[in-house]
């Protein structure tokens, strides 16, 4: 039993791994061309070595020093999901205390936020919970617009527990749906880093979710909202 639970160990160390060098090698890159292009055109004296092309190259490499902080976060974070202290909770009281603390977020863009369903507790590792409903919330209030709507339902069957989580805001491209829950990916790169986006927030509500026994799912058209579907085991 202990040697399945030390190979199974491993093998997901060697899966973090692997990931982690699949990551770097996409996500670093872009920055690496574009530097190692404005370098070779100073040299070659295609382009004047200028204050703004020593700045553009300084910006590249401090873009790549933040992704290769950003990488190493979140392998450490996935490690740590992989262990759960699991307690009987309210999910319905923990989504609306999260949501309590958004309040001035939700108040400056005139947001409403509400909650459907039963009150209903769940066996989850409450910490790691609490972390996905803010991780959703503040990617619904990031990406919809002034006096939207976002909306949370809680449902329960026999074996599992249903939370949704939907908006009327931005919406995501279909083809680019498929790559939202990969680490650092982001549909529109450009507005989510203008909105403080690092692309590690819904791989991390899948870690846990994951972790959990469970799945997520997401269904979007572009202008008219996005929904996150949570499928967990009610024991």
């Amino acid at each position: 039993m202990q040697q399945n639970h030390l190979s199974n160990q491993l093998e997901k160390q060697h899966g973090l791994r692997k990931r982690l060098t699949t990551d770097i090698s996409h996500e670093l890159r872009t920055p690496l061309a574009t530097l190692k292009g404005n370098v070779e055109g100073m040299i070659d004296g295609v382009w004047k070595i200028t204050p703004e092309r020593l700045q553009s190259c300084y910006d590249e490499i401090d873009r790549l020093t933040r992704l290769i902080g950003n990488i190493e976060v979140i392998n450490k974070i996935e490690a740590k999901y992989d262990h759960l202290n699991k307690t009987e909770f309210n999910i319905y009281k923990l989504i609306e205390s999260v949501i309590e603390n958004f309040a001035s977020k939700i108040e400056s863009k005139n947001l409403h936020v509400e909650i459907q369903g039963d009150n209903i507790n769940i066996s989850a590792d409450k910490d790691k919970m609490n972390q996905v409903v803010i991780n959703l919330l503040n990617n619904a209030i990031k990406f919809t617009q002034k006096e939207g709507t976002i909306k949370f339902s809680i449902s329960k069957n026999k074996d599992h527990v249903l939370l949704i989580v939907e908006d009327n805001g931005i919406g995501i491209e279909k083809d680019q749906q498929l790559h939202i829950f990969d680490r650092f990916y982001m549909a529109d790169p450009s507005r989510s880093r203008a909105l403080g986006g690092q692309g590690i927030g819904l791989a991390i509500v899948k870690s846990v979710v994951e972790a959990h026994k469970g799945s997520i799912t997401v269904k979007s058209k572009l202008g008219l909202g996005t929904k996150f579907v949570i499928k967990l085991p009610f024991q």
